[in-house]
């Protein structure tokens, strides 16, 4: 059996790990990975290589061109395909199209499913216009007219693993066929050894916001400098300290460079701090309460059901914002500053729940398989 994986950025030991390969190995799936960061941005594979170890598999084959995909995909024989990149395009929408026609299938799934925040985009074209910035205007109308028509080009899959009944709106039924499954990040959760669940630290998700690759790929201006936004947090953190008499654990992002965590760990070398990679399940797993901003990560928290409060900080944009706070509505948690540590409520169960089943595991009693066993099992039941 053929399958096609096409991603937007490098194959980091993270990815080998989350896009389940090592499952398609164990079952002697003919796995094929198409990394496709030429045709989006050239300049991730510079940057991906100074925050994530890249490693070697033999089936990858880097992808220069559009002519060069289309022609790879034709010569292949029926295969399964996943579209896990971060990135569209008209050429892309096209060229999925083509392959399905071809008798080839495409398959949905959720690395972690994350709340739509809508945009105000007539308040932010207004603004624009009074302060006569025409150019970026005109740059956004384009951007907004070109997604839209990648959105309404883009081929629906043919079978959706469902993370959470928020996604079954997304799809046709008469389409795509709907199987309950659940988000990449509950996998590690299945896994978990629920006897080392405990209540000792307080835990903060970290997300590179001075120095997070995005912003780079994106040219994008960085909200806080390196020293101005740690030193922010450090202010929070040691008063949390001093009001909760807790460790604070620090978890670090995976996409943080040499000179990031070099500089954070020099920063916190006080005995109340310990900095953390690569552990952020079992660090959350350990919590008395957890700390973030508007990470994924967070789902962690809420699946192991422990205390979550957001941190929100004034240079954030208008969406990181929104994002913040619409964690903070449908989960009834609070949102803090530096001044404001009076606030620790028990997590409210019945909106962590409902949480869970709308974002992370639609039908948990039905889904404790890990989804990339299940989405292989499908596919060797239903062979092309």
């Amino acid at each position: 059996m053929n399958f096609v994986f096409l991603i937007s950025q490098n194959l980091t030991k993270r990815n080998y790990e989350r896009y389940g390969i090592k499952h398609f190995k164990k079952n002697k799936i003919n796995l094929i990975i198409l990394d496709l960061t030429n045709l989006f941005n050239n300049r991730i594979n510079k940057i991906s290589s100074d925050y994530e170890k890249l490693v070697k598999y033999e089936n990858l084959h880097k992808i220069n061109n559009y002519s060069e995909l289309f022609l790879f995909l034709l010569k292949q024989n029926s295969f399964y395909f996943i579209n896990a990149c971060s990135y569209n395009s008209l050429a892309l929408a096209l060229i999925e199209k083509i392959i399905i026609l071809k008798g080839n299938k495409k398959i949905h799934f959720s690395t972690a499913l994350v709340p739509k925040i809508f945009r105000n985009y007539y308040f932010e074209l207004t603004e624009l216009i009074k302060d006569f910035k025409i150019l970026t205007l005109i740059k956004k109308l384009i951007n907004f007219s070109k997604n839209n028509l990648i959105k309404y080009l883009q081929p629906s899959p043919d079978i959706a693993f469902v993370s959470g009944k928020s996604e079954l709106n997304n799809f046709n039924y008469k389409k795509t066929e709907i199987v309950k499954s659940n988000c990449l990040d509950y996998n590690k959760i299945i896994n978990l050894n629920k006897k080392k669940i405990k209540k000792k630290f307080i835990v903060f998700l970290d997300e590179n916001v001075p120095n997070h690759p995005d912003f780079h790929i994106l040219g994008m201006k960085m909200p806080y400098s390196r020293k101005e936004y740690w030193s922010q947090m450090k202010l929070i953190f040691d008063k949390m300290h001093k009001f909760y008499n807790k460790k604070i654990i620090i978890c670090l992002h995976p996409k943080n460079t040499k000179k990031d965590i070099s500089f954070i760990k020099k920063f916190f070398r006080s005995p109340k701090y310990k900095i953390i990679q690569n552990k952020t399940l079992e660090s959350v797993s350990e919590s008395f309460l957890v700390l973030a901003h508007f990470s994924t990560s967070i789902q962690f928290a809420i699946s192991l059901k422990k205390n979550l409060a957001l941190i929100s900080l004034a240079k954030f944009n208008l969406h990181q914002k929104k994002c913040i706070s619409f964690y903070s509505e449908e989960l009834k948690i609070p949102i803090i500053d530096n001044s404001n540590f009076n606030f620790l409520k028990i997590f409210n169960k019945r909106k962590y729940n409902n949480f869970f089943k709308k974002y992370i595991c639609a039908y948990p009693r039905k889904n404790n398989q890990i989804s990339w066993i299940k989405i292989i099992n499908y596919c060797k039941s239903n062979q092309l």
